[in-house]
């Protein structure tokens, strides 16, 4: 669990407007994203001709996509709620698995669903809504994830972009949460292991982005980096749908907003071994001041997520996505 963040306080703003120096190199920034997305909007996830699915977006151009879930594509049109290939009991062989955290219980199936609703501010689309609900078993979370909670079943990768679709609800106790852990966190636990949060979110502070690489032993993290947060620009919605990724490179990893980079840290050495396939979670989690389950100062009965899709891009191999 996600428990140590050790730079919570101190806030680091992303400084990129504050001199002249900075705003060249912003201008400088413009014009490479540009020429890399064949001058498509910032964000913007292009069709493949004839194909239909979407092409790289600017940080991995020449990645091919290993595995996609496209939630705003399922069900009939007008549809509200299509059944997803989810495993209400975290067992078999599916996409998806609830519990996503291996060790937590089920959360209720009513909390998991597609629909067309959205927090406010936000825009009416289907998603894939993961609510948590005041009272829910577990107290803290709904999360899914790409592995049965014995590891027995599991889609994991090493390397890559990742990039999920998202828009969640700036409230207090708000904690959106989409993060990967190897296999081993499951198969042989206590052993060392990396844990990479693509992002996560409080609502008491909705315009700070957050990353974060733990070096895990016998249970603790014995690593992270510092600073871990990122303030994002003025007049950021995120209770409307941006994209938040991360690649992920040998010796290092740099965290992406809406296809900009917002930081970019050297890895530790666990990170590098490539026998450890990270399996993704996808969860709504309440834990107001990053308490998990706190829900002091909270007035919220519910708080949703929602994912519009999310990708994994690769290089090499031929891109096969790794399913045991």
């Amino acid at each position: 669990m996600k428990i140590e963040h050790s730079s919570k306080e101190g806030f680091r703003e992303a400084s990129w407007i504050q001199t002249d120096h900075k705003r060249s190199l912003q201008l400088v920034l413009v014009c490479l994203v540009l020429m890399m997305s064949g001058a498509a909007a910032l964000g913007q996830i292009v069709g493949t001709p004839g194909q239909g699915g979407p092409l790289p977006p600017p940080p991995v151009q020449g990645y091919c996509l290993a595995f996609s879930a496209n939630f705003a594509k399922m069900g009939p049109a007008g549809s509200t709620y299509q059944p997803l290939n989810l495993s209400s009991n975290g067992t078999g062989s599916y996409t998806w698995y609830n519990p996503g955290i291996w060790y937590e219980h089920a959360a209720p199936s009513s909390n998991i669903l597609v629909t067309t609703d959205v927090p406010p501010g936000g825009t009416a689309t289907q998603a894939l809504e993961l609510l948590w609900t005041k009272g829910q078993t577990p107290a803290g979370d709904t999360t899914i994830s790409t592995t049965a909670t014995n590891g027995s079943y599991y889609s994991g990768w090493h390397y890559g972009y990742f990039e999920v679709r998202m828009a969640w609800d700036p409230v207090v106790g708000a904690w959106p949460a989409l993060w990967m852990q190897p296999i081993q966190n499951i198969l042989t636990p206590g052993v060392e292991q990396g844990e990479l949060d693509i992002f996560e979110g409080q609502g008491a502070t909705p315009n700070f982005f957050y990353g974060t690489i733990h070096d895990w032993l016998n249970g603790v993290s014995v690593a992270s980096n510092s600073p871990n947060n990122y303030r994002l620009a003025p007049g950021v919605n995120v209770a409307q749908f941006h994209n938040y990724g991360v690649l992920w490179v040998p010796g290092q990893v740099t965290w992406y907003f809406d296809n900009w980079p917002v930081h970019s840290v050297a890895t530790y050495p666990i990170f590098d071994n490539t026998s450890q396939l990270y399996y993704l979670m996808l969860g709504s989690q309440e834990g107001a001041n990053w308490i998990y389950g706190n829900t002091s100062g909270v007035s919220a009965t519910s708080i949703p997520m929602y994912v519009q899709w999310v990708h994994v891009w690769q290089k090499g191999n031929g891109c096969t996505e790794q399913i045991n």
